[in-house]
């Protein structure tokens, strides 16, 4: 049970507010509100691209540079459509699109056709990536992005490409506990002063959405599985906007089960409990890839899971670092702390999802 006071941000004043004394409301809408809050909520203010966490695209420039040659890969085998659609999802700073488009543009036939659409609910992230792709070289009139809020904002049309790093962990989960041989939600009590975590006065009545378990495998006492119903309403979404395209989710998360929880705050580089300074604090888990690939081939996509390791060796990275030594001698001791990072560090934490569907092999 996790309890914290919890200081009096403008969050906490209004969800104290919204709960009420003593009441409960699920966990999965307590971390929502935190993170989507319309004025106060940490992906709408200005702290989101500050200095709380850095990406894999600001680690080192490699990681963009084989992003953007997957993608180039992935025009390629869509026939090199003279028309298509280039989308990131929660673009950060920007420096993931700069560095993919600069590989682009080495290629004419493919960014003179392009059409950048970046979902992106913060304005001050906005400003940033406007910021950082405004040095690439301009093919065309609409090379430049537009954004919108929301996946669901989304206009496409047939084909697509589509990048994610470190989107999928901060959609809402909601806890289950497996305690005497009956799964009860975690909830979140005010008390109007602080906040906890509480369970439910009743176990749930139905069973877990068919993808969370997979193969059917049963929960033993103890267990804590982390439900993210938002998978199923993406990957539906997504499915609709067009036939064909190929998408690339990166994210730290697992495959199989995790029968302990994995919900985590991070303010300023380090951990720190959920339940405090609502509205400060980055609220994440590990991805279920094992659902949301599940998921995504009812939807009709073809998928593959690999850790970030290997799709980066798989798609050139040394190839990439060879050349960069050999441009910058004398970076060499930040290039290869970069690289591992990305190869060692962060390799095996984070996978790859990537799905496809249609002409795309």
């Amino acid at each position: 049970m996790r309890m914290a006071d919890a200081h009096q941000t403008p969050l906490a004043a209004y969800l104290h507010a919204y709960i009420g004394r003593d009441q409960t409301i699920s966990f999965q809408e307590y971390m929502q509100i935190c993170l989507t809050h319309e004025k106060h909520g940490y992906y709408k203010t200005a702290i989101a691209v500050g200095d709380d966490f850095i990406t894999a695209p600001e680690i080192s420039p490699l990681f963009g540079q084989v992003m953007g040659f997957w993608v180039l890969q992935q025009w390629l085998a869509l026939k090199s459509p003279p028309q298509w659609t280039l989308i990131e999802l929660g673009g950060g700073r920007g420096t993931l699109m700069r560095d993919v488009l600069h590989v682009l543009s080495l290629v004419p036939a493919c960014i003179a056709g392009v059409m950048i659409q970046m979902v992106e609910c913060n304005p001050h992230a906005i400003a940033q990536q406007r910021s950082a792709v405004t040095d690439v070289p301009a093919q065309k009139k609409n090379f430049f992005p537009t954004w919108v809020p929301s996946s669901e904002d989304l206009q496409l049309k047939a084909p697509y490409i589509l990048i994610a790093n470190e989107f999928l962990d901060a959609l809402p989960v909601q806890p289950y506990y497996m305690c005497r041989g009956q799964l009860w939600e975690e909830r979140v009590m005010s008390d109007g002063h602080s906040f906890r975590c509480v369970r439910a006065p009743q176990p749930i009545q139905e069973p877990l959405p068919w993808y969370v378990l997979g193969d059917g495998a049963s929960l033993c006492e103890g267990d804590c599985i982390e439900v993210c119903a938002y998978y199923d309403s993406f990957l539906r979404s997504l499915s609709a906007c067009c036939v064909e395209g190929a998408a690339a989710f990166i994210d730290y998360g697992y495959t199989g089960i995790q029968r302990t929880g994995t919900v985590q705050g991070v303010r300023q580089h380090a951990y720190t409990d959920v339940m405090t300074d609502p509205g400060f604090v980055d609220i994440t888990s590990h991805v279920n890839f094992t659902a949301f690939t599940s998921l995504a081939e009812a939807q009709g996509f073809s998928t593959h899971v690999t850790h970030q390791r290997h799709f980066l060796k798989d798609n050139g990275i040394d190839l990439r670092l060879a050349k960069i030594l050999q441009q910058n001698p004398k970076q060499s001791s930040e290039i290869m702390a970069g690289y591992d990072r990305l190869i060692t560090d962060l390799g095996i934490l984070f996978k790859v999802a990537v799905l496809k569907k249609n002409r795309v092999v």
